[in-house]
């Protein structure tokens, strides 16, 4: 290519040397055709003049002169010698330069671009510039960029090793690219993402762009291992010196999955049995490198004696379909204050009811009692009283009878209100509180002999519960039953649920009951009945008179409880035959000041009773047909019969009183109490009243009866209402005479 630029070159020169020359030779041969002698005018020919001035135009003089030098360099001097005009400057300089670039004094134009500069080189680019052959530049002219990774999962990095980058160029040539600029990548959520990718060359930047696939992560499935056991324990406890035996402990495997399993090679460590006491014992158990352990406590006792036994025979002369028995043991122990319990309480159990020293209730005088506790010198104290559910009443008792007629100082002392009774001095003290008469109050008494508080009959079961556990039948004894039971039994009931016989007491000697008495074995004797001897019939009398019936007359008889129960039963039979109703027996009728009746039918006569409220009960009483009272002391188990004609037909004296509904309520209660006695109409919210009319309810209270509320057991009431024995009408808002 370049070879032939040049020689084009070298011919356009060649061309223009050849053309001055001829132009030069055309100059010099001009003739002036006028004259015959006339001189060729080199110069400037004038084709105008005929007269053959030869010399004209040469020297420029116009003088025609012969040998005139020609004028060369065309500026019409003439100069002899003068060299020709080559440069076409019209300067006509010796030897000057032919003006081959046309530009008139330059080096011969060959580059074409009219400067003629001496040695200029060709103007071979066609920019006319006359410089050197140009390059074209080579310049980034697009990328292109690939992505040979896999998908990436979700919050995943993108990998910029795994993007190959190609440049492209403008000759048509490329090339690989290792530092290129990758743009924004997000892989939070899942999706085809575009990501830019630029490189940059120079001052040329160039842009693509790749997708990349973002997907949720496949969970593998996770593998599954022992992440924890349990273990249980499912025998008794071990006696000293016993062992273990593994088959009585369960033990479950739980996995990673929460699946479970049993296991049954485990290992037991940690189990030491040559003492008592609870042991904690290690089980471990491996499944491929992984291995859990846990724990379980076995109790590990002292070897008990054996327990004797003794086994009870009864015969069962009723027939009765079911036999039971009813076992228990009796002693003498310390016993808590319980429902309607009276408590002396003070400084010397600190303040604690539950330690407070339990009194006992004297029917006779109305009171209740302690004889014979111990108190030190300023001890203070009060009594409480406990309601059905056991909570302390308030206010306290602390009415301490001073005076002449009362109690000493020396004994102890009172400042009234709200204030303790204070013991004086050390000693031994009987304590009464007076319920009923003119001397209500406490009254303290030095006395002789001190005795331990809250001691009484605690029984201890040795059957199941009433009605007991079922006797067994005796093979080869007809109607004959019996029991094992611990040789400690004291007493026992022999029962089908309904009928029973009395509390009979183990001696430790004879245990065959034959229906009436104890005997060495079973003996019974069978008694032929007595066939009487055909009556006589006697005659038809002739109008005989009717025999007058004998009077009978039913029995009455009536308990009391120093705990004031609030209901009672009373049950009762003759022999093995039950005369009340099935345990608990019948209800009893609620008398005043806590005390309750039962009237038999006419002919009836008990023979043994009961008295019970359900929970607690006396032991079995033989009625002797002369006493018609018992007095009973829940708390000690203690109680007396007693005569009085007084309650043998009792008068209780009461009176009525009435109250206006002004309020509506569709249920008119009245609760009623004795001041520092308790109440007189039942437990709250008492009794309900009987409706008279017109708005008016009534209710009958014994007639020391000093306070009551009318209520509707809703939470509506009166406030607390003093009873003076004159106005009995409550109108809604005062009491009043008349309704």
């Amino acid at each position: 290519m370049k070879l032939r630029k040049l020689l084009v070159v070298l011919f356009v020169l060649v061309c223009v040397v050849s053309l001055a020359c001829f132009t030069a030779c055309k100059d010099e041969g001009a003739i002036d055709d006028g004259s015959g002698d006339q001189n060729i005018d080199a110069g400037n020919t004038d084709n105008g003049n005929n007269n053959g001035d030869v010399g004209d135009n040469t020297g420029n003089d116009n003088t025609g002169d012969n040998n005139q030098t020609p004028d060369v360099g065309g500026d019409n001097t003439g100069d002899n010698n003068e060299n020709p005009d080559v440069g076409g400057d019209n300067t006509g300089d010796n030897n000057e330069t032919p003006d081959v670039g046309g530009d008139n004094n330059e080096t011969p134009d060959i580059g074409g671009d009219d400067n003629g500069d001496n040695g200029e080189t060709p103007d071979i680019g066609g920019d006319d510039n006359g410089e050197e052959p140009e390059t074209p530049a080579v310049v980034l002219d697009s990328i292109s960029a690939v992505y040979n990774g896999s998908d990436i999962t979700v919050n995943g990095i993108l990998d910029s090793t795994l993007i190959f980058v190609t440049a492209y160029y403008t000759n048509e040539t490329n090339s690989a690219v290792a530092t290129f600029v990758v743009g924004d990548f997000d892989s939070s959520v899942a999706g085809v993402k575009e990501v830019t990718i630029s490189y940059t060359e120079g001052d040329v930047t160039k842009t693509t762009t790749i997708s990349v696939t973002v997907v949720e992560e496949e969970l593998d499935e996770p593998e599954v291992v022992l992440d924890s056991i349990s273990a249980v324990y499912g025998g008794e406890d071990i006696i000293v010196g016993g062992t273990l035996d593994n088959a009585l402990i369960s033990v479950t495997a739980t996995y990673s999955d929460t699946n479970t399993a049993p296991i049954t090679d485990f290992s037991v460590t940690g189990f030491d049995s040559t003492t008592a006491g609870e042991k904690e014992v290690t089980i471990s158990y491996t499944e491929g490198d992984v291995t859990k352990t846990t724990t379980i406590t076995i109790t590990v006792i002292e070897e008990e004696p054996e327990m004797e036994t003794v086994k009870i025979y009864y015969y069962n002369g009723s027939d009765w379909t079911v036999v039971n028995a009813y076992v228990w043991s009796e002693e003498i122990g310390t016993i808590t204050p319980g429902a309607n319990s009276v408590v002396v309480v003070g400084s010397f159990c600190d303040w604690d009811v539950n330690s407070g020293a339990i009194m006992s209730y004297n029917l006779e005088n109305s009171e209740y009692y302690i004889n014979g506790l111990q108190l030190s010198a300023n001890t203070e104290l009060k009594i409480a009283k406990l309601d059905e559910n056991g909570v302390v009443l308030t206010p306290y008792w602390a009415d301490l009878k001073l005076g002449e007629f009362g109690v000493d100082a020396s004994v102890a002392t009172w400042a009234g209100g709200d204030a303790n009774v204070v013991i004086t001095s050390d000693g031994i003290y009987d304590i009464y509180y007076k319920v009923a008469g003119d001397d209500i109050g406490m009254w303290i008494a030095p006395a002789g002999e001190a005795v331990t508080p809250n001691q009484g009959v605690i029984s201890t079961l040795i059957s199941e519960a009433w009605p007991g556990s079922a006797m067994t039948a005796v093979e080869g004894q007809d109607g004959w039953y019996y029991i094992e039971v611990n040789a400690d039994a004291e007493k026992v009931i022999f029962n089908d649920g309904v009928n029973q016989t009395d509390d009979l007491i183990l001696d430790g000697t004879n245990y065959y009951y034959n229906g009436t008495e104890w005997t060495d074995g079973f003996n019974v004797e069978e008694q032929e009945p007595e066939i009487p001897e055909d009556p006589e019939i006697p005659e038809d009398p002739e109008d005989p008179e009717d025999p007058e019936d004998p009077e009978t007359t039913a029995v009455t008889i009536y308990f009391k409880s120093e705990n004031n129960w609030v209901s009672a039963n009373i049950y009762s039979w003759v022999g093995s035959t039950p005369i009340t109703t099935a345990w608990p027996g019948s209800a009893m009728t609620s008398l005043d000041d806590g005390w309750f009746s039962y009237t038999f039918a006419e002919g009836i006569v008990p023979t043994n009773v009961i008295f019970n409220n359900g929970s607690s009960q006396t032991t079995d009483l033989v009625y002797d047909g002369t006493n018609n009272y018992y007095v009973f002391n829940p708390t000690t188990g203690a109680g007396a019969w007693g005569a009085d004609e007084n309650i043998t037909a009792p008068v209780v004296e009461a009176y009525t009183i009435y109250y206006k509904n002004v309020n509506n309520w569709s249920t008119v209660n009245a609760y009623a109490w004795v001041d520092g006695a308790g109440a007189t109409a039942g437990s709250w919210p008492g009794t309900a009243m009987t409706a008279v009319g017109n708005g008016w309810y009534s209710i009958t209270v014994s007639l020391n009866t000093t306070h009551i509320i009318f209520n509707n057991g809703s939470g509506s009431q009166t406030a607390d209402l003093v009873i003076d024995g004159n106005n009995l009408y409550y109108n809604g808002s005062s009491w009043t005479n008349a309704m």
